[in-house]
């Protein structure tokens, strides 16, 4: 009967008997040795192909020299054997998985490696690293020896290493780059259960790279699978706190029993093969939490200083540029002029404010809208543009520049960025800088008194003996029919002046406002802010519109400055307006509309009971 081991002892010698017909036969050949990579351009963070091929030779381990900033990693070695009109061709092949964090060119020298006792080169070969949005942030290093090492579970760890290496503290409110690293058994079968969690409640992890980059390391003398992510850590309140994070696993690894056993019962073999032991030993399968809590791991975190801290200061920790501005050189007074401007750098962006444009007094802003590109896997770097809305309130000649402030961690300092001065040209009317109309106060309660009230308040009519055309209700009778009389010629008197031309048009305009009235009103009562505004904003067009002689919809705060004066509650409302129309804050219930619901109805009564132009109540 024939065994495996029998099968595998005959197939053993048959390979003896050809690996040696085909080295006699390569050295008659000659030995060559050639390396190639798979491509010659990969983006940062990712990797290539580099397959070292020695024909016709027993090879030894290539010696690959080291390159500033270029990973490689892995080394799996191969066999190839091949017969063709009757010669034997050997190959042995070297596989690594080559690349770089940082773009560039880089050069591989040549590769020295021991071909039958000689030594041998390849030629050089160059690869282009490119930029990519996928690469770890900088500043973290690749692997090296400072690293935490993997602890000794047969099921594997977690270790979490942060990016800086000349600190070792960050900032509140600083997102500090780090890479977590999964360490799992080399021949390790691996499913994620879960995603990467926090396990305590001092850091907040952000932006965690999707599908973590795969790799065989060796660390200790023992061959690791490891699984890398890139992401940030960030606290809101100072002290000391480990960086515990942990993520559900379950693993698969060889029953280490079972491999000792079937070594102990194969120690007299002479063709006992430790692959054969790894392949048949039973697995043991295990639901796993990978953890990287461990003993004297704190990370310091420390406040933000109060002592020189700028008055625009909103939170922002990095390291920031102000990479491009665009302001216009042209402006009109009451008129939107969108500004845009691109902050680029390292940090916390999820913090970072528009810039102020200054001096404030030439012109008011209003929150806009922002996008960001991140530049790697973590958000840790990129650009920020951010475009909003200013609308000039004097004319002339002014300076007008961006400014914003940021905190820089490595320096511990803060640092205000300004942009260059530009000259802007401001025509139109001066226009004033309106603000929110005072609630009113509610009326006062009566005065109390500590007396008991009386009764009654008037005392009872007496009876009285009189004729009855001398009563009251006669006299009351009397008075209603003159007032029915009355009544009816005034009746015709209105008919005769609803058909006068002006009494129509001046009709249609108080049903146009009374129809923009109760929409505001619906509005407001429902907490559409926005919509409030922009029926509020109609109305006031559509009243204003007989003075200023132009469509409703092109007048705009300087058509109805010039007619009102600066406190006016219209032009308050009107100015509000175009704030919800040109920015970007348009959620409801952001402001008290009780007021601005008040004023709208005086606004629009005095624009009903008095002309436009000559209303100094409006």
């Amino acid at each position: 009967m024939v065994t495996i081991r029998s099968l595998y002892s005959a197939l053993l010698n048959l390979w003896l008997v050809a690996a040696a017909a085909g080295l006699s036969t390569g050295m008659a050949l000659g030995a060559e040795v050639s390396a190639a990579l798979n491509t010659n351009t990969v983006p940062a963070g990712e990797g290539t192909t580099l397959t070292i091929t020695v024909r016709n030779g027993r090879a030894g381990d290539p010696q690959i020299p080291q390159v500033k900033d270029f990973i490689v990693q892995g080394g799996q070695r191969g066999h190839q054997m091949s017969f063709y009109n009757g010669q034997t061709t050997s190959a042995t092949t070297f596989s690594y998985a080559v690349g770089s964090l940082t773009p560039g060119e880089y050069t591989i020298p040549p590769i020295t490696i021991n071909v039958d006792g000689q030594d041998m080169q390849t030629i050089p070969l160059k690869l282009t690293v490119t930029p990519s949005a996928n690469q770890a942030p900088s500043g973290i290093p690749q692997n090296s020896d400072n690293e935490p090492k993997p602890e000794t579970d047969d099921f594997g760890s977690l270790s979490v290493e942060p990016a800086s290496r000349d600190r070792k503290h960050v900032w509140v409110g600083e997102i500090a780059p780090v890479r977590i690293k999964a360490w799992l058994p080399a021949d390790a079968r691996i499913n994620l259960t879960s995603s990467l969690q926090p396990e305590g409640q001092a850091f907040t992890l952000h932006n965690v790279s999707g599908n973590p980059q795969q790799a065989i390391e060796e660390r200790g003398g023992k061959q690791f699978r490891t699984l890398t992510w890139y992401g940030g850590l960030s606290t809101a309140k100072a002290g000391s706190y480990p960086p515990d994070l942990r993520i559900k696993a379950t693993v698969a690894v060889r029953d280490p029993n079972a491999l000792q056993q079937r070594r102990r019962s194969r120690t007299n073999d002479p063709f006992d093969d430790p692959f054969f032991d790894r392949v048949f030993a039973p697995m043991i399968q295990k639901d796993v939490v990978l953890s990287s809590a461990r003993e004297g791991n704190n990370i310091e975190v420390r406040a933000l200083p109060k002592e020189g801290r700028p008055e625009d200061f909103s939170g922002a920790v990095g390291k920031f540029t102000l990479d491009s501005v665009a302001i216009p050189e042209s402006w009109q007074t009451g008129e939107p002029q969108q500004i845009s401007t691109a902050i680029g750098g390292e940090g916390n962006f999820n913090l970072l404010k528009q810039p102020a444009l200054v001096p404030e007094g030439p012109w008011k802003s209003y929150p806009g809208q922002s996008d960001f590109a991140p530049k790697d896997i973590a958000s840790f770097s990129g650009t920020q543009t951010f475009r909003f809305n200013a609308v000039a309130q004097r004319p002339g000649t002014h300076e007008a520049a961006l400014t914003f402030s940021f905190f820089d961690p490595d320096a511990g300092t803060y640092s205000t960025l300004r942009s260059p001065a530009r000259m802007i040209r401001i025509a139109g009317e001066p226009v004033a800088d309106s603000r929110p109309p005072h609630p009113t106060q509610p009326a006062q309660a009566a005065e109390t008194s500590d007396r008991l009230a009386p009764w009654k308040a008037t005392a009872g009519t007496p009876l009285a003996l009189m004729p009855p055309g001398f009563r009251p209700a006669f006299r009351d009778l009397l008075y209603t029919s003159a007032g029915v009389a009355f009544a009816g010629a005034a009746a015709a008197w209105m008919r005769r002046r609803l058909q006068h031309p002006a009494r129509r048009a001046k009709l249609a305009q108080a049903k146009t406002l009374s129809l923009a009235l109760a929409e505001a009103d619906s509005r407001a009562s429902h907490g559409d802010t926005a919509g409030f505004f922009e029926a509020a904003r109609r109305a006031l067009q559509f009243g204003f519109a007989p003075a200023t002689g132009k469509h409703p919809e092109s007048i705009t705060l300087h058509d109805i400055s010039s007619l009102l004066p600066g406190d006016a509650p219209a032009l308050r409302l009107f100015h509000e307006a175009d704030r919800f129309a040109y920015s970007a804050e348009r959620q409801a219930g952001t402001i008290d509309l009780g007021p601005w619901r008040q004023a709208l109805h005086a606004a629009v009564n005095a624009l009903l009971d008095h002309e436009p132009s000559s209303a100094a109540a409006v």
